[in-house]
């Protein structure tokens, strides 16, 4: 049936067993396996041996690909798949053994007779289920995705820091910062890294940190200057008031311009505005301030709408104006909330946004 696009959905199994020789045999295990129920997470083993019957191409030709045919085999649960491959095997053209053995087989099948060849299957099925798992062995996405191995999965946490049950049970989004494990593992952290895992996670490509961003910060009172005591040396340490100028401890994050569901998705309490405040909080290694610069599309915003749910929060939302904005776009900032409570987030990945 057609979708919303008005393009049929393709019948993959359909064309694995009508064109499989389009497909290169790791592919069309793991096709196979993934068009199963019980594909995914499922024992690659136990797949293997009960739904996958490999066998080489009886042919003394040099074939351009790795399958010749794939076939449906069986009914029910007692169906299986036979991959005939060109490949490998105790004959064809790739087999070790003297090439009269091939031909022996070749006079059989010319006398519809496969008693030889059936024998000899049941070494050959062996070769290439041991084949496919030393593919997949040190291939992590078919460990995390096709298998779900945990022991595996488990290795791949520590490297970002949630190797223990406990910290992966206060971070409902936990497994989905695998996908950013080469940015987690770098040290130290800068801003073209925090950029890259909150653009990625929020989807918003024009996301941006500016770092270096300049405010007042208060001097502690040991270092207050004091005449005679303390903070006295000009040009070193003496200082006159109770605060100074501080560029390295800020730093702002700069989105847009933004449509106008996207720009209220990003607004204070939202749910991505939690998530964005929780990915902020993990990256960093360090205590910094943060601040969140929302830029609005210009033929987005809309002028003060009192008592409503939108366009009335002030300082946020609300601009004042009659016809088009004047600007070229409308922008508020306010400071990222971090170390809030993952209930919003954890009520988002159930409504499928944080999966």
């Amino acid at each position: 049936m057609a979708g919303e696009s008005r393009r049929q959905a393709p019948d993959l199994k359909g064309d694995l067993l009508g064109q499989g020789r389009s497909y290169s045999f790791i592919q069309a295990v793991r096709l196979l396996r993934l068009l199963e129920q019980d594909g995914r997470g499922a024992d690659p083993e136990s797949f293997l041996a009960g739904k996958i019957m490999a066998r080489p191409l009886l042919s003394l030709g040099f074939p351009a690909t790795d399958i010749s045919s794939i076939e449906e085999l069986g009914e029910g649960q007692a169906s299986f798949y036979r991959i005939t491959a060109t490949f490998m095997g105790l004959y064809g053209a790739s087999s070790p053994l003297p090439t009269f053995y091939t031909e022996d087989l070749l006079d059989e099948a010319s006398e519809d007779s496969s008693i030889s060849r059936d024998f000899l299957d049941i070494l050959n099925t062996p070769f290439y289920r041991l084949f496919y798992r030393c593919w997949s062995k040190y291939r992590w996405w078919t460990k995390i995705y096709d298998e779900q191995d945990p022991e595996y999965v488990g290795r791949l946490l520590c490297l970002v820091g949630l190797g223990h049950d406990g910290l992966r049970s206060k971070l409902p989004f936990a497994f989905r910062l695998l996908r950013y494990a080469g940015l987690l593992t770098q040290f130290p952290r800068s801003a073209l890294g925090l950029a890259t895992l909150l653009a990625d996670a929020l989807n918003i490509p024009s996301l941006s940190v500016v770092p270096l961003i300049p405010r007042r910060v208060r001097i502690p009172q040991d270092q207050v200057c004091r005449l005679g005591a303390q903070a006295t040396t000009l040009g070193e340490d003496c200082h006159l008031g109770s605060e100074t100028m501080d560029c390295m401890s800020a730093f702002r994050i700069t989105t847009g311009p933004l449509t106008e569901d996207r720009y209220h998705g990003l607004l204070s309490g939202e749910p991505d505005a939690v998530l964005l405040g929780s990915l902020v909080e993990f990256y960093l290694q360090q205590p910094l301030e943060c601040d969140l610069e929302l830029s609005l599309a210009r033929d987005q915003v809309q002028p003060a709408r009192l008592g409503e749910d939108t366009w009335s929060r002030l300082g946020e939302d609300t601009w004042m104006f009659c016809g088009q904005y004047p600007e070229a776009a409308a922008a508020a900032r306010f400071p990222v909330e971090q170390g809030q409570s993952s209930a919003r987030i954890h009520h988002r990945q159930q409504e499928g946004c944080c999966t």
